[in-house]
């Protein structure tokens, strides 16, 4: 019998937890300093942008109300954007955007902040910094994000401040250092995530630590399979998580870099293993003619060439499908290495082989064929070449 009310207490209080459970959020909001109008919008931040609720700001205050699954990482923009216009306003500097990222879940949450100047601006240089310059109540999510982000702050705004610092100055000394502060900040989230905290909060995190291709090795796919050993695949999140570090295996650090057909500028086919260098290393830059970022790089890579072009193979690749778009380059950037194009059979077949989602992106082979090294970044291929004491 004292078994039997047990049970019935437990059902009890799960009924009216359940009952007590909203099916929908009212986000409400202080805000000092707003505008009257202006306007607000919530969207989820995280896998696509959708709009989960917006209205406007009145005496400084605002509510909003809207409907979510689950507990979901999500930014809430502010923008003067309508007052702006509907003055004729032409002077810019008064247009204003702000967005603060929290997580948010169904029930009665509220916002605070001391004004709207201590938000963070959305487009420019982001200052992570004022994160902490607001508060989101009523979500268990977002006090266990804002625990992460209380404790990681000063170490983000160190990685984004040398990564700035590092796109003005192309000093390798702060791409370095950028590199050291993101390094810190992986295992400031490994060590978060071991204390599980909460899943959802969790895998958001875990996807910051999710490598590019070829850059890991089975060490480390190992670490980040045990980050959820003690979850079952209870949500969509997490099994695609676990989906995705599977897949990941297929391009570990040391596979051997597959053949593929190539295009010489005189509209020539040839095979791209034959080409590489069997006595050291070659370097495979994938870009474009359409590509500003992968043309930025011709410069660096120039210097890069100098310094190493008697011991490292150079090989450029185009993806374009027009050639007299690539041929106009070549004819523009004039490059002292290989160039070449890819055909359409193999441009159709990069993704699945190279993991190859973006340009550009630079690939470092070894005397053996093998893939020591992908990045984006120029100012990581010097730091990978110098590494290479040649």
């Amino acid at each position: 019998m004292k078994h039997f009310f047990s049970i019935l207490l437990w059902c009890l209080a799960t009924l009216s937890a359940c009952q007590a459970q909203k099916d929908h959020l009212v986000l409400r909001g202080t805000i000092p300093g707003a505008r009257d109008s202006m306007f607000i919008r919530l969207y989820t931040k995280q896998e696509y942008r959708e709009e989960v609720a917006s209205g406007y700001i009145v005496n400084g205050k605002f509510e909003l109300t809207g409907k979510l699954d689950r507990p979901t990482f999500c930014f809430l923009m502010l923008d003067n954007s309508e007052w702006w216009n509907r003055h004729g306003n032409k002077d810019e500097s008064k247009l204003h955007y702000y967005e603060t990222n929290f997580f948010v879940e169904n029930g009665d949450l509220t916002f605070r902040t001391s004004h709207i100047d201590s938000l963070p601006l959305a487009f420019g240089k982001y200052n992570v910094l004022k994160e902490a310059n607001y508060v989101v109540m009523g979500s268990v999510a977002q006090d266990a994000y804002a625990e992460y982000m209380k404790a990681t702050l000063p170490l983000q705004a160190r990685y984004r401040s040398a990564a700035w610092a590092y796109s003005d100055s192309k000093d390798i000394r702060d791409y370095q250092k950028s590199k050291e502060a993101e390094e810190q900040l992986h295992q400031a989230i490994f060590d978060f995530i071991g204390k599980r905290h909460h899943l959802d909060v969790n895998l958001l995190l875990a996807d910051e630590l999710l490598p590019d291709a070829f850059t890991y090795d089975s060490a480390y796919l190992d670490r980040l399979e045990e980050l959820f050993a003690y979850s079952q695949d209870t949500c969509s999140r997490l099994r695609n998580f676990r989906e995705t570090v599977r897949a990941r295996w297929a391009f570990l650090q040391g596979t051997p870099i597959g053949d593929g057909k190539i295009l010489t500028p005189k509209n020539e086919e040839v095979s791209l293993l034959p080409l590489l260098n069997k006595d050291g290393y070659t370097l495979i830059d994938f870009w474009a003619s359409w590509c500003g970022p992968c043309r930025a790089s011709f410069p660096h890579l120039m210097e890069m060439h100098k310094e190493y072009g008697n011991q490292v193979y150079f090989i450029s690749i185009s993806t374009d499908k027009k050639e007299e778009d690539w041929q106009k380059a070549l004819r523009e950037e004039q490059l002292p290495w290989g160039q070449y194009r890819v055909t359409d059979v193999w441009r159709s077949m990069l993704r699945s082989e190279y993991d190859l989602r973006s340009i550009p992106t630079f690939f470092l082979i070894d005397s053996q064929g093998r893939i020591i090294f992908t990045g984006h970044n120029s100012g990581e291929l010097e730091t990978r070449l110098k590494a290479l004491n040649l």
